[in-house]
Formats: structure tokens, C-alpha cells, sequence
């Protein structure tokens, strides 16, 4: 979530203008959270216009910030995600694309159809993965059911998260050959610096412009 949020911010102020932030870990986000910001309304009234979704239900229910960043938060509680069916997942991602030209899903680590289909709608999905066993074998479930799905390689990219540069048990090399793919991008580990980010609701690049985890985003 950390890597999506300041990822739509870096994209919104490289392009100068709004990129769209859709919080889909419909239980748990933590978009809002991330910019210290209280929504109005969340992907729940969205799914509650039925029909009358359109262009004009979206543009004011979006919560926009003044750091170029515009998003649709997940629903207040719990038991109101289960309103979001994947139909109203692909209608809500069709209308913020038409609306903006760059958009941001985050989806929680769980593959189901709500996901799939979001992802499904992507020109690029972004695999996060750390380098330790589980979160590699995980990455590469994935990957594997999105090929299944006909989602072709080159939608899907490899971005290692929280590196640390050394040599370890498991390496980028490791994650290239169980992949079979390059690593797309590889964020340093700064465990405390994003921590501190997250809890105070601020974005790296507030907190420190030169934060090497802003650059590799960034870049």
C-alpha cells in the first residue's frame, strides 16, 4: 500500500495533474490512512448508485488532495465491502480511467474475483515480492495464475520490496530464475523511515525529498 500511495503521488506530480488511487484491500486499506485523510465517501457509495454510476457520481465522490493525488477509499466497514461485487469494480475502474489518464489499484494479496477483476483491466500489474522464501513462492503463484488467465508477460512486472543490497540466502538472481522474468524495480529497505511515513500520514516524499526509497519509486 505504501509502494501504491506514494507511487500515484510521484506519478501525479511528474505528469502535473491528478492520478487516481483506488483503495481495493476492501477490508483492511490503508490508502486513507497513508495520507492522513477522511473520505467523505468510499468505492461503498459507489456500489450503492447501482445505475446511476457515471462520470459525474464518480468525479464527486473521489476524495482529491492537494498533492496531485485523487482516491477512491475502501468502505468504512467491514461487512459494506461485501456490496462491492466485481461488476462494480470493473464499472468504478472503466469510469476513473475515462476520467484520468493515469490510475493506481491497490489490490490486497488475495486472488480473488474482485482482484482478478482489476487486474484483468490493467495495462500493468506490479508483483511485489521481498526476498525471503514465502513472499517469492507467492509472487510466482501468482504470476503463474495471471498467465492461466491470459495475461501476457509483458503486463506483469517484478518489483522487489525492502532490499537491503547485501547478499543473502535468497537474491535478486534467486527472484530473475524462479521468475523467469528481470526485476523491474527494486525499493531499499528503510523499515523505520516508511514506518514513520505511514503512522504520521505523510508522504516520503514529505518526510524526506532525498529518501532513497522516493528515488527508486520515483525513477
Amino acid at each position: 500500500t505504501s509502494i501504491a500511495c506514494n507511487l500515484a503521488l510521484e506519478i501525479g506530480n511528474l505528469a502535473d495533474r491528478d492520478c487516481a488511487l483506488v483503495d481495493l484491500d476492501l477490508q483492511f486499506g490503508d490508502v486513507a490512512l497513508n495520507f492522513d485523510a477522511e473520505p467523505r465517501y468510499t468505492i461503498h457509495d459507489l456500489a450503492a448508485a447501482g445505475h446511476e454510476l457515471d462520470r459525474n457520481v464518480l468525479s464527486t465522490t473521489i476524495t482529491t488532495l492537494p498533492c496531485k493525488v485523487a482516491f477512491i477509499a475502501r468502505p468504512d466497514t467491514i461487512e459494506q465491502s461485501e456490496a462491492v461485487t466485481p461488476d462494480v469494480v470493473h464499472r468504478v475502474l472503466e469510469l476513473t480511467t475515462v476520467i484520468y489518464e493515469n490510475v493506481v489499484v491497490d489490490v490486497p494479496g488475495v486472488f480473488e474475483p474482485r482482484t482478478i477483476a482489476a487486474m484483468g483491466q490493467a495495462d500493468l500489474i506490479l508483483i511485489v515480492c521481498q526476498l525471503v522464501v514465502p513472499s517469492l513462492r507467492n509472487a510466482k503463484r501468482l504470476m503463474d495464475a495471471l498467465s492461466r488467465m491470459g495475461v501476457p508477460q509483458e503486463r506483469m512486472e517484478i518489483v522487489v520490496n525492502r532490499s537491503d543490497g547485501k547478499a543473502g540466502r535468497i537474491t535478486e538472481a534467486d527472484v530473475e530464475s524462479t521468475m523467469r522474468k528481470k526485476v523491474f524495480a527494486t525499493i531499499p529497505n528503510d523499515y523505520q523511515f516508511v514506518a514513520r511515513s505511514i503512522d504520521f500520514g505523510r508522504p516520503i516524499a514529505a518526510m524526506d525529498r532525498n529518501s532513497p526509497v522516493r528515488a527508486a519509486i520515483r525513477k
